[in-house]
């Protein structure tokens, strides 16, 4: 416990805060072998009897167990709770029950999250937000060395209030530290040696060797040489449990039933005795083991616990798995593989179905055409509901042969939908409206179905993106009306949000209605897997009628839904949605930052990347800075046909550059002829608004009939109607300052001259030395000059009037109070406030001021 103070100490100051009910959530983390479970086996040392204990863990099995911990706190339980596998919501608040009803607080404990599945993570985020009232305090461990689960654990506590739950970080030893321990003759070599981690050391000195073993492997291996046989084999043997070791079936393995020989591996540490029975005391040392063994004697110690396992009255589904995959048993894998996807997915966890599924396609199982089909299918829809897009995207047709042989059209078309689906996922449209096509034409001919439903949906989506705006509502009220009449309860769902952004073309009004009550219908009918599409479609049309302050309402509830689902590709929807929202207001780094961080974290996701890749190309464009790469992508991959989610905005962006240079001519004649499909497709259309916006400006009109101005929004229409100044203030009531200063740009000179002060606030350079241009060139005199010399030589690139703004930040002022200091309007305060925080790359404004101060950017 060297240098564990601090530590202990926290979690002591968290048990009581529960026991006066006011109760959270405390992480410990750190590198392998830091201490975590020794430190928390320290302090519950301390409160054995005194408070209720319940402690689980995460097993590093080839594929997590499904609610693994909670199953071991079941099992502690003596039958007051069980994982019920029907609806995960119900174990969620069984637990909570359970630890919020009985005698003095309760400490519940969660190691290796690590290894985690998705529904445990989905309880961690569900706990924190109800612990504060409790007499609980919850304890989980994790490491910060796995580079596989790493990103997943980050973005857990992302997704968590900060407020809800506080983290305590183990350091190695330190070199004092080391001292205390070795003595100062030794210390510094040996920490340069084992990098002051505990279990490194104490595996070191444990091993009593001359030499100093480089890798904990080594220190294992020489510790182990030093026990005699059959200790020795005892270790060996017991490395084939990860996790908690079964002590009968160890024995008839070791033939030792008066345990000697375990008994030996106990008093020299390596195994250690718990409430739930033996285990290794460090996963590091088991792994280390186990790797030790040849091959052979690995498979038949798998073997032989797999057969034993079977016998027992009600054993793990993931330990079977497990140990299946090991003994040269693929049948038998592939048979729990698939039990193990099924359970999996019933509890929303796909990453672990996929994984399930993948290992078992991958095992060289003799399988039927129809069953490994049927796997892949499986596997192909798990993997995308994960977000796992560069996997789907090497398979999607792999099924399809085996369809085509059994001649049956069911299969074959949900088969034909299953790839058409991951080809749209992955931005290959042509490809999704070539099978979902051929889909269509195989079930339309059969009796109405879940898969002829579900073809239907997808379809719907896929003539929207088309412009086919008729048919791609018939298709989708088609799909509503056969999901609707059978109980199809999820295809419903699905089949709603995709008519809901359909009618979000025609009627923003009637679709966001759609969108909204299809939300509401997934909530009530428990499809939470349903959420991420239907927020992503929802909070996606939200901004484009430009309703920023109801985006900004559901952009949590969209958030939550997709991490608690790994929904990565919806979530990316809705994160480069909300870039486009700080596109509009203006917030042109901001936007940036955002989408590339986005394109970072998974450049793969293929359509779902398209809102954000719109946003960046539009910042970037604003700003006057060179093309994205992978907005250049992009425009290499976009199909031929045209798609009103792609096409028309990236055409509106080309024509906004082509303004800028005064040369509009040919970008204006690409977007008018898309504009002429549209409507040929869909008649009026309120989408069309920002074309038709940009054509006028660009002094080349579309020639608009009444009924297509009529339904255009109401800043669109009025500027058409060569109605500037009324068009300027309906963008500004939106918050739109750049669109704003567009309209103003082609008014009077006060207003162009206010449009020209507005562009430099925002960075926007190119719309800037247009209008400088333009205005020299009609011969105005006195055009102000670019940005100040104060803006062009600030470190940070903030304008004289942004400075001053952080000045204020800095002393605690309100957005209400600079206001009323420096005589602005609450929105132009904000634009200059988000123009600062995107600046100083600041995620808020005490941070902002933080990032000043310490650059030397704030007045002494």
């Amino acid at each position: 416990m060297v240098e564990r103070d601090e530590a202990l100490e926290r979690l002591e100051a968290g048990l009581l805060a529960a026991r006066r009910e006011r109760g959270g959530m405390i992480l410990i983390e750190g590198e392998a072998g830091v201490g975590k479970t020794t430190l928390l086996n320290a302090f519950l040392a301390r409160h054995v009897g005194n408070v209720r204990i319940l402690r689980g863990a995460c097993e590093n099995f080839s594929v997590p167990e499904v609610l693994g911990a909670v199953r071991d706190i079941a099992r502690q339980s003596g039958g007051r709770l069980a994982v019920r596998t029907s609806r995960v919501a119900d174990t969620f608040e069984a637990l909570l029950s359970f630890l919020s009803h009985g005698a003095g607080p309760a400490v519940l404990v969660i190691e290796d999250i690590h290894w985690a599945d998705d529904a445990t993570l989905d309880l961690l985020r569900f706990l924190a937000r109800r612990l504060q009232g409790r007499p609980v305090l919850a304890v989980v461990t994790a490491r910060t060395d796995e580079a596989d689960s790493r990103d997943r654990t980050a973005r857990l506590w992302a997704s968590i209030p900060l407020t809800t739950y506080q983290r305590i970080q183990l350091e190695p030893l330190s070199l004092r530290g080391l001292e205390r321990l070795v003595g100062p003759r030794d210390a510094a070599r040996v920490h340069r040696l084992t990098g002051g981690n505990p279990f490194y050391l104490t595996e070191y000195l444990a091993a009593g060797s001359e030499g100093v073993p480089s890798i904990v492997q080594d220190a294992t291996l020489a510790r182990l040489a030093a026990f005699d046989a059959p200790a020795r084999t005892a270790l060996l043997c017991s490395a084939i449990f990860p996790g908690r070791i079964h002590e009968t079936i160890l024995r008839d393995l070791l033939g030792d039933q008066s345990h000697d020989a375990v008994e030996a591996c106990l008093v020299s540490g390596m195994l250690q005795q718990g409430a739930d029975g033996l285990r290794f005391r460090h996963e590091l040392a088991r792994m280390a083991v186990e790797r030790s063994m040849t091959p052979l004697r690995r498979q038949e110690l798998h073997a032989f616990v797999l057969s034993r396992l079977k016998a027992e009255r009600d054993p793990r589904l993931s330990e079977l798995l497990h140990h299946a995959e090991f003994a040269g048993s693929p049948d038998e894998f592939v048979q729990l593989a698939r039990q193990a996807a099924a359970e999996a997915s019933d509890l929303g966890a796909y990453r672990e179905a996929a994984a399930h599924l993948g290992k078992a396609l991958d095992c060289g199982a003799q399988l039927s055409d129809a069953d490994r089909a049927a796997m892949i299918e499986s596997w192909l829809e798990a993997a995308e509901s994960s977000g796992q897009s560069a996997l789907v995207a090497a398979s999607l047709e792999a099924s399809l042969p085996f369809r085509r042989a059994e001649n049956d059209p069911l299969r074959l078309g949900d088969a034909l939908r299953i790839a058409a689906q991951g080809y749209w996922q992955v931005a290959n449209i042509e490809r999704a409206q070539v099978l979902s096509a051929e889909a269509l034409a195989l079930l339309e001919g059969a009796p109405e179905s879940r898969e002829l439903a579900g073809a239907l949906a997808l379809a719907c989506l896929l003539d929207m993106m088309a412009g086919d705006g008729r048919l791609a509502l018939d298709r989708g009220l088609r799909a509503v009306s056969i999901a609707s009449r059978n109980q199809y309860l999820d295809v419903y769902v699905h089949a709603t949000a995709s008519i809901g952004i359909v009618y979000c073309v025609r009627d923003p009004a009637e679709g966001l209605r759609i969108l909204a009550s299809g939300a509401d219908d997934a909530v009530r009918l428990g499809l939470d897997d349903k959420l991420p599409g239907i927020y992503a479609r929802l909070i996606y049309a939200l901004v484009l009628v430009r309703d920023f302050a109801a985006a900004q309402a559901r952009y949590p509830l969209g958030l939550e839904a997709c991490r608690a689902r790994d929904r990565f590709a919806q979530e990316a929807f809705i994160a480069g949605a909300m870039a486009l929202m700080q596109v509009d207001q203006g917030r042109l780094r901001e936007a940036i930052a955002a989408c590339g961080e986005l394109m970072t974290r998974d450049p793969s996701a293929g359509t779902m990347l398209m809102p954000a890749l719109v946003a960046l190309a539009k910042a970037r464009n604003r700003l006057g800075l060179d093309a994205d790469p992978g907005v250049t992508s992009l425009r290499t991959a976009m199909p031929g046909k045209p798609d009103f989610l792609l096409h028309l905005p990236m055409a509106v962006c080309d024509l906004e550059a082509a303004w800028f240079t005064g040369a509009p001519d040919a970008a204006a004649e690409r977007l008018s002829a898309i504009v002429a499909e549209l409507l040929e497709a869909w008649g009026e259309s309120w989408l069309l608004g920002d074309a038709l916006f940009w054509l006028k400006a660009a002094g080349r009109p579309y020639a608009a009939s009444d009924a297509l101005l009529a339904a255009l929004p109401e800043q669109c229409r009025l500027f058409l109607e060569g109605r500037w100044r009324e068009s300027a203030e309906a963008w500004e009531r939106l918050g739109c300052p750049y669109e704003r200063a567009v309209a103003l740009a082609h008014g009077d000179e006060a207003a162009r001259r206010a449009a020209l002060a507005i562009f430099d606030d925002l960075g926007a350079a190119p719309a800037a030395q247009k209008l400088r241009r333009d205005l020299r060139a009609e011969g105005v005199r006195m055009v102000p000059a670019g940005p100040s010399r104060a803006r062009r030589t600030h470190p940070a690139g903030l304008s004289h009037r942004q400075a001053e703004i952080l000045e204020l930040l800095a002393a605690g002022l309100t957005n209400p109070l600079i206001g009323e200091r420096l005589g602005l309007s609450a929105k132009t305060v904000e634009h200059h406030v988000s123009a600062v925080l995107a600046a100083l790359e600041a995620p808020n404004r005490m941070q902002a001021v933080h990032i000043a101060r310490e650059r030397g950017l704030l007045k002494p």
